[in-house]
């Protein structure tokens, strides 16, 4: 019987130059073959790892959405108390798809807590085993010394992911590597400690999940009415959103300005007033421009 062991496969071979160089040969071929198919097998996973490291102009984009969505970054636990109490901020709520660990704030953007369940739903699914969130909101003067002055953790938007293992790793990797090449979040595997910090864009966000469960946008502008608290949908033309005004969500759509329109004549089409046009759009007069995109209330 030949045994399996490379010095004793070589050893049946004439020993001539000519049957030393064959052996050489397959050898290195043997090997380069071997040493492919093994670099070949995680290449994806090592892409993934890749792409969720974190960086400087990861932190720059996730404090550039929340500049753009104007989000409150919360200073004191008293300010978060507030935002929970008037509505710009949700309770993260564990159910039998995933836990809470050490979560000092249990609250985020409406948005998301949606994206949390959701997550949680599909991870228990493929999984068999609850999603652990291990932060959430933190006030800016609870960060830990090691935190980026531009955190949006302050935000609610962002929270921590526990890093599993083995297949549920590699299941998580996957998903969220997906969501942010969609664009709708940032996310960073981080390691000290160990866990992936995710922020969920809002917009963005609603945007991607469309009809099937619209999230409403809880920041400053959604509380006080302006048209940056908007949910983006999809349709082509006007876009359906859902507009978040006073802690209720009212169903509207953007709308493109054509030649020869006019508040007055948008109101009436749109069963509204030029009072409550302005007000959507943070509008200081009537006046508007062929090509301007605002806000209507949806038709029907």
């Amino acid at each position: 019987m030949i045994s399996h062991q490379p010095d004793q496969i070589v050893s049946i071979l004439p020993n001539t130059p000519a049957s030393r160089t064959t052996a050489c040969t397959a050898a290195i071929i043997g090997g380069s073959i071997i040493g492919f198919v093994l670099l070949a097998q995680p290449v994806q996973a090592q892409t993934q790892v890749t792409l969720l490291r974190g960086s400087k102009a990861s932190v720059e984009r996730m404090y550039q959405q929340a500049q753009d969505h104007d989000l409150t970054f919360h200073e004191t636990p008293k300010s978060i108390r507030d935002a929970v109490g008037d509505g710009r901020m949700e309770e993260l709520k564990p159910n039998s798809d995933f836990t809470l660990h050490a979560v000092s704030y249990p609250y985020v953007l409406a948005s998301t807590r949606v994206f949390v369940e959701r997550l949680a739903s599909q991870y228990h699914s493929a999984c068999s085993k609850q999603l652990v969130v291990t932060s959430a909101v933190r006030p800016a003067s609870r960060q830990p010394a090691n935190s980026s002055a531009n955190s949006v953790h302050p935000t609610g938007m962002a929270v921590d992911l526990r890093k599993p293992s083995g297949r549920c790793l590699t299941w998580l990797r996957k998903t969220l590597t997906e969501l942010e090449k969609g664009g709708v979040l940032e996310v960073t595997e981080e390691r000290h400690p160990v866990h992936f910090h995710v922020a969920i864009f809002p917009q963005p966000y609603a945007s991607y999940l469309g009809g099937v469960e619209p999230a409403r946008i809880a920041s400053n502008e959604a509380s006080s009415g302006d048209p940056k608290g908007t949910l983006q949908g999809t349709s082509q033309g006007a876009t359906p959103s859902v507009h978040a005004a006073n802690v209720r969500t009212v169903s509207t759509m953007r709308y493109r300005v054509r030649a020869g329109d006019t508040l007055s004549h948008l109101a009436r089409r749109y069963g509204t007033t030029v009072k409550k046009l302005r007000s959507m759009n943070d509008l200081s007069s009537s006046r508007i421009r062929s090509g301007q995109t605002i806000i209507v209330p949806a038709a029907g």
